[in-house]
């Protein structure tokens, strides 16, 4: 099945993030980003099931520019399948300190027991006011078969 190519944007904004099984936030004020998911992810057998999936999305841009009104994440499954979190909007921005050039925010998802029909890219997005820009993707691919005793 050929999946539509959602609308890209090139604008002021930088956008990163990272795919992993949860995100815990400690006493501290820290964040543990457990199981962190780089690159391929392999799967003994599809269709199945990831037991929990959780990304981080890091959006900045200059001070100078309009701050964005609402973000979302999205997350792309092989079979094109979207998982969509509800959009965020955002708070009034807080006066940068003083020699800073940029600010930003980030925004967090969590799923459980994420369905994965097929093998494939896996795509995550931060769609800002409207427009979707990649933040990270994994190659799901299934793994090898064990070799016999």
């Amino acid at each position: 099945m050929k999946v539509p190519t959602p609308r890209m944007a090139k604008q002021p904004f930088y956008v990163h993030g990272l795919l992993c099984e949860s995100i815990r936030e400690e006493k501290q004020g820290t964040k543990t980003y457990v199981g962190v998911m780089d690159g391929d992810l392999e799967v003994n057998e599809v269709p199945g099931r990831l037991t929990t999936l959780a990304a981080a999305v890091w959006l900045s841009w200059p001070i100078a520019s309009k701050p964005p009104d609402h973000i979302g994440l999205v997350v792309v499954l092989p079979d094109g399948a979207e998982l969509v979190t509800g959009v965020v909007s955002m708070p009034p921005m807080p006066d940068a300190p003083e020699g800073a050039t940029r600010h930003s925010v980030e925004v967090h998802l969590s799923y459980v027991n994420v369905p994965i029909a097929t093998a494939g890219r896996l795509r995550l997005y931060a769609e800002v006011d409207g427009l979707r820009y990649v933040a990270a993707g994994l190659r799901v691919k299934l793994s090898a078969p064990a070799a016999a005793a």
